[in-house]
C-alpha cells in the first residue's frame, strides 16, 4: 500500500513538473516511479514526455516502445507512445492522428493538447494551433 502511494505522489509531482516547464525534474520523479512500478505504461510514457522535453530523444523512442510492450493492445497510452514516434520520425500527419485519438478518449489531456498545437503550427495550421493550445 505504501508502495502505491509513493508511485502516485512520484506520479503527480512528474505532471505538475512538466506542467510547469521543469522537464528534469519530471524525468527524475517518473524514473523513481519506474523504479516502483516497472510495469505502469503511463509511467514509461511520463517518462517519454520529459525526455522529449530534455531532448534526450533516445530515451523518447525507448520509453515509447516499452509502452508499447506493456499496452499492445492500443489504448490512450499506446497512442500517445506512437504519436511521440511520428514525432520524431517527423511524421507529423501520422503523429496528428495518434493524437485525435488520445483526445477523443482523454478530452481532458493538456499534453496531448499542447503536442497537437505544436504539430499544427509545424504544418502552418496557425488559426487551428492556437484552438489547440488554448485547450492545453
Amino acid at each position: 500500500m505504501e508502495a502505491q502511494t509513493d508511485v502516485q505522489t512520484y506520479i503527480e509531482r512528474g505532471k505538475q513538473a512538466l506542467a510547469q516547464g521543469q522537464a528534469r525534474e519530471a524525468a527524475i520523479a517518473f524514473a523513481h516511479a519506474a523504479q516502483i512500478e516497472p510495469n505502469n505504461p503511463y509511467i514509461h510514457l511520463g517518462l517519454a514526455e520529459a525526455n522529449l522535453a530534455l531532448g534526450s530523444y533516445g530515451v523518447v523512442y525507448m520509453a515509447c516502445r516499452k509502452v508499447q510492450e506493456l499496452q499492445p493492445e492500443g489504448g490512450a497510452a499506446n497512442e500517445m507512445a506512437q504519436a511521440l514516434l511520428n514525432l520524431l520520425d517527423r511524421r507529423y500527419d501520422r503523429a496528428l492522428q495518434h493524437l485525435e485519438a488520445v483526445i477523443s478518449e482523454d478530452p481532458a489531456n493538456a499534453y496531448a493538447h499542447a503536442m497537437r498545437a505544436y504539430l499544427l503550427r509545424l504544418n502552418g495550421q496557425d488559426y487551428d494551433a492556437g484552438l489547440a493550445r488554448s485547450r492545453a
